[in-house]
């Protein structure tokens, strides 16, 4: 009888950059349309092609969807129920644990979203809001690896985020971005099995590497090109065994995609 070994599934929670929401457009009606990437462009794809069969992911990411905003349905008043990190976390992850078995890490690249001014957020906020998520991931999957990627610092966007997004970013949102980024890495850090995955230093390498301006990394402001999908899900790929502790650490302060990697 021939062994054959299951592959290692990897589950993604993310929001609208992890489910390749290109933009939003209006209609001839005048209502908001999602415009999406094409089947195979974000980043969760990629790295899917490039690991091929051994690994498994498992993308439940949702455009809109926040990670410390509680929904209607949970004494919240701003966001629905699948869209609040906080309150669909658990049964979303119990019903993929169920499908697919014990998953090899959870991958969390929320928190873009909680930067909306009506939100009003702390880096506390956030810090608390990660912990809970870490949580459910320890009570659910306590054997697997938790990966935070921290928002984009969208302080390089200004002028395209506030031309856009007006409605929902402000100076504020774009100050937060920087500042959460050590809250990130402090979570990490403090949390055993989890590491942070940084795309911002990929970025900013990747952008002067290929000489990109800011539209062609963010176009709107808010969310990745194609190209930056395919640079993110290239490097994440690349280091998933030293994510996963499955191969020693090597040094990645060399290598093309720099990324953090804590712990």
């Amino acid at each position: 009888m021939v062994d054959v070994m299951q592959p290692k599934n990897i589950l993604v929670f993310g929001d609208s950059n992890a489910e390749a929401l290109k933009h939003v457009a209006t209609d001839e009606n005048g209502n908001s349309v999602r415009v999406m990437h094409p089947e195979g462009v974000s980043w969760p794809d990629v790295a899917q092609s490039k690991l091929g069969s051994m690994y498994n992911i498992v993308n439940i990411s949702l455009t809109n969807r926040n990670g410390f905003i509680k929904s209607k349905s949970g004494n919240g008043d701003k966001v629905e129920y699948l869209e609040s990190g906080l309150d669909c976390f658990r049964e979303l992850l119990s019903q993929e644990i169920e499908k697919h078995g014990e998953m090899a890490a959870i991958v969390i690249p929320l928190g873009t979203n909680d930067l909306q001014w009506l939100y009003n957020l702390s880096p506390a906020d956030f810090e608390k809001g990660l912990n809970h998520l870490i949580g459910i991931t320890k009570e659910l999957n306590p054997n697997g690896k938790i990966i935070l990627i921290p928002p984009p610092i969208l302080t390089d966007h200004k002028q395209e985020l506030l031309e856009n997004w007006s409605h929902q970013f402000d100076e504020r949102s774009i100050e937060l971005s920087e500042v959460v980024q050590e809250t990130y890495k402090k979570v990490a850090e403090e949390t055993e099995s989890c590491k942070l995955f940084d795309f911002n230093p990929i970025a900013k390498e990747f952008s002067i590497e290929k000489t990109l301006s800011s539209q062609e990394i963010l176009p709107d402001g808010l969310h990745y090109s194609a190209v930056l999908h395919a640079c993110f899900g290239t490097a994440f790929a690349e280091h998933i065994n030293e994510l996963l502790d499955l191969r020693p650490k090597q040094d990645v302060s060399s290598t093309p995609n720099r990324l953090t990697i804590d712990k």
